[in-house]
């Protein structure tokens, strides 16, 4: 098995272990390719190396039943082409495809096919980037491609591939890798950290006690204590396996002759703009092209920033710890926009807005592997389905009404449309001008996962739509860029939040703090510019609340990766830093949201009323909805979301609906029907009721036909009146009104004549535009006819 594997580049063998194909399952076992396992994964990854043969390397990585291949090529360099992710390290890029096939699904797009890479595969590609990037050297291009073809819900794909991506590289003789990284996943069970296979607020990537990668987000609450953080990050990289000696720093090739003017160069950018530090950079560089040193430019930058950086300068002139002047204004925009507001640390500026939404406005996610899981209940004795033993006596007689309040739910949405998507989202954007750049191509990964940071950021002090029943979505427009703008797009979107008078946990900020390294010693730096980014060996961003952080990502560049004490050291200037812009940016929360904003009415009601409010095919939602112009939603707990510019008049309408009639309580009803006994009378809306010819009037009332005529003149068809109702039989139904108890005895009852005389008036001068339609629309076809005759 060696010699077979030593012929495709495999020099270092231990990273695999002979594994027993019973730990496979067995559709695996079929496949006619040797297996082997990953050491120090978790959960146990089994990888087979017999897959495409024509890619430079390849794996298939197997976990229970989550199933990944993994392709990697060579891509020779264009020296016409700019490196796609600058002049620094190995030009390197990763596509990460989630399968529908997967997940046993059909995609839902019009070609029934997989498209452009989904939010969700940008964000894995990402990370999967930044744990591989620092342990690569090559001097050709490398595109490493996974593909998802099977996902177990109890295993993150993420601690598949990437281990068997890890594997795969270590194949290629022709580059340099760094081998023996891990990768896991860690959450907080007990306040203590424990590794799980999928979930969990941190993913992270180790090599020999060193932090190579990390992804860390809470979903709710004011975010994790940094000593709880700290315990993690320790659990997960150990100890130093076997430390090595630093070696001594190597001047990079050209430093005597350009090393003291770049230095002095860099030094000279205190007090000026960044335009005014780019164009002296920028000379410098055109100087060192001219002098055919255009190979040595970037390697002579990033010396003269460690040197500044130890002697503790910057390029701006500040502190090694000190942040750059604030500034927050809020609102900034008029009070059409729900939310605003502007927020300036240094150049990096940032516009941020908030838009309450309805429930409509959920963001879909299409992600394939989000299973919902559906609640059945019962009783626990079995019974068949559909039998009259399961169904009972009272459910047979509903069976048609509960298969249309189904039918109903679905249509409509009620029951839960805010369960159907992100009732959260922030949308980041990176315009051109933003660096004096012209306009790109639309939204790129950059945009996605810097928005996603920054929402994360935020998610955990967002309140349930329990408590503040909107969907809300922030936009992030990044003016002016110069060093974090997601950290920026959360300070501004915090203000915004604050504005829009979102009942958010607590307000959050954010910062990134910077690393030079020079010969195994370290030099942190708090709210890092642009070009200490660029040619900086690390870039850790932190938000968090006053009370902890709620979400955290690593960018290294340091080859071997961070060791862990120097991540504890600048999670604490995070923190202070991150301290010393909420004291700036905090603001009183608006009370009242504007009046530009959609008005929502909550009623809560009896979930068994839920057809009284969406009735046959969904006719009484939609009457709602139509008549006082508002979106309604309900859910099958008992609760009904109005939102509209008249949702007082909905809301007074569905207490109508839903609400019972009680014994001894005033309604007014409306007389429907006639009858030889009295006539039947609807009140509440959607109640019938009958009013008995001997509860109509407390007066001797007699006519030559009898009840009939008693009837027809005391009362008409859609006349109005106040009545009480005597009685209720629950067990029927059946509710009893009185207009006779309402008055005094022998008391003229003249409002009820006036009453009718009203009814009758309306129901003459219906008729009558009936009739008028009716003749005009007789008047146009003989018109027509004419017309067809000559």
């Amino acid at each position: 098995m060696l010699s077979l594997l030593s012929k495709r580049g495999l020099d270092r063998p231990r990273v695999l272990r002979q594994l027993s194909t019973a730990n496979l399952h067995p559709s695996l076992q079929a496949l006619p390719f040797p297996w082997n396992d990953l050491s120090n994964t978790t959960p146990e990854v089994c990888v087979s190396q017999q897959f495409s043969p024509l890619a430079a390397s390849s794996n298939l990585a197997a976990a229970k039943e989550t199933v990944c291949t993994i392709n990697l090529v060579k891509i020779p360099n264009d020296p016409s082409d700019p490196p796609p992710h600058g002049d620094d390290g190995t030009p390197f890029n990763v596509n990460y495809k989630h399968r529908f096939a997967a997940a046993g699904k059909i995609p839902g797009s019009v070609t029934r096919r997989e498209g452009r890479p989904s939010d969700a595969e940008v964000l894995s590609a990402r990370i999967v980037d930044r744990a591989i990037r620092p342990l690569l050297e090559s001097e050709e291009g490398v595109e490493l491609e996974i593909s998802v073809q099977s996902k177990d819900k109890d295993v993150d794909d993420l601690l598949v591939s990437l281990p068997a991506s890890f594997a795969a590289l270590e194949k290629m003789s022709d580059i340099e890798f760094k081998s023996g990284s891990e990768v896991y996943r860690l959450t907080m069970v007990d306040g203590k950290p424990q590794k799980v296979s999928t979930g969990g607020e941190m993913i992270i990537s180790t090599l020999n006690g060193n932090v190579v990668m990390l992804e860390f987000g809470v979903q709710k609450g004011a975010g994790l204590k940094e000593t709880d953080v700290v315990a993690m990050l320790k659990h997960a990289a150990g100890s130093p396996s076997s430390p090595t000696p630093p070696n001594p720093p190597t001047p990079p090739t050209g430093w005597d002759k350009w090393g003291a003017t770049a230095v002095a160069t860099l030094q000279s950018g205190a007090g000026k703009t960044k335009d005014e530090r780019g164009y002296l950079e920028a000379k410098l560089k055109q100087d060192m092209i001219d002098a055919e040193d255009e190979d040595k430019v970037y390697g002579i930058f990033k010396t003269a920033i460690k040197e500044n950086a130890f002697n503790d300068v910057r390029s701006d002139g500040r502190g090694l710890d000190e942040i750059r002047e604030l500034i927050a204004v809020a609102p900034c925009l008029p009070d059409q926009v729900h939310g605003s507001a502007f927020f300036s640390r240094g150049e990096t500026q940032v516009l941020s807005s908030c838009t309450l939404g309805i429930p409509e406005n959920v963001f879909m996610t299409r992600h394939p592997y989000e299973v919902k899981e559906l609640e059945i209940t019962g009783d626990d004795e079995e019974k068949p389905v559909g039998s009259l033993r399961a169904l009972g006596g009272d459910a047979l007689a509903d069976d048609l009404e509960l298969r249309r309040l189904e039918a109903d739910r679905r249509l409509t949405g009620a029951g839960g449309r805010f369960v159907d998507g992100k009732t959260f989202y922030l949308h980041y954007d990176f315009p051109g001008y933003s660096v004096g750049e012209k306009a790109g191509n639309g939204i790129g990964r950059r945009e996605v996962g810097h928005g996603n940071l920054a929402e994360k950021s935020l998610i955990p002090v967002i309140p349930n739509t329990e408590d503040f029943p909107y969907v809300i979505r922030l936009t992030s427009e990044v003016m002016s860029s110069n060093g974090s703008s997601s950290m920026a797009s959360v300070c501004a979107g915090t203000m915004a939040l604050l504005d829009a008078g979102v009942p958010i946990l607590s307000p959050v900020a954010g910062v990134s703090v910077g690393l030079a390294e020079r010969a195994g010693e370290f030099k942190l730096l708090t709210d890092i510019t642009g070009t200490e980014d660029h040619f900086g060996e690390m870039d850790f961003k932190v938000a968090g609340t006053t009370e902890g952080i709620t979400s955290m990502q690593l960018d290294v560049k340091l080859a071997g990766g961070v060791p862990v004490d120097v991540l504890v050291e600048a999670l604490e200037k995070a923190r202070v830093g991150r301290l010393h812009i909420l004291g700036q940016i905090v603001q009183e929360r608006r009370e009242k949201i504007k009046d530009t904003a959609p008005m929502v009415e909550v009623v809560r009601y009896d979930a068994t009323r839920m057809k009284d409010l969406v009735g046959p095919g969904g006719a009484v939602i939609n009457q709602i909805e139509a008549a006082y112009g508002v979106v309604m939603d309900l859910s099958q707990e008992g609760v009904a979301l109005i939102y509209g510019g008249k949702a007082k008049q909905a809301r007074n309408a569905v207490n109508e609906l839903v609400a019972d009639v009680e014994e001894g309580g005033i309604y007014e009803g409306v007389i429907l029907e006639l009858k030889d006994f009295g006539c039947v009378v609807e009140v509440l809306r959607n109640k019938e009721a009958l009013l008995h010819v001997s509860e109509i009037s407390n007066a001797d009332v007699s006519h030559p036909s009898g009840n009939a005529g008693v009837v027809s003149e005391l009362v008409a068809v859609g006349m109005k009146i106040d009545l009480v109702c005597i009685g209720v039989d629950k067990v029927r139904g059946h509710i009893k009104m009185s207009r006779a108890k309402l008055v005094k005895a022998g008391k003229d009852d003249t409002e009820m004549q006036e009453a009718k005389l009203k009814a009758l008036e309306e129901y003459t001068t219906e008729e009558e535009d009936e009739d008028d339609k009716e003749e005009e629309g007789r008047s146009e076809e003989e018109a027509e006819e004419d017309k067809a005759v000559k």
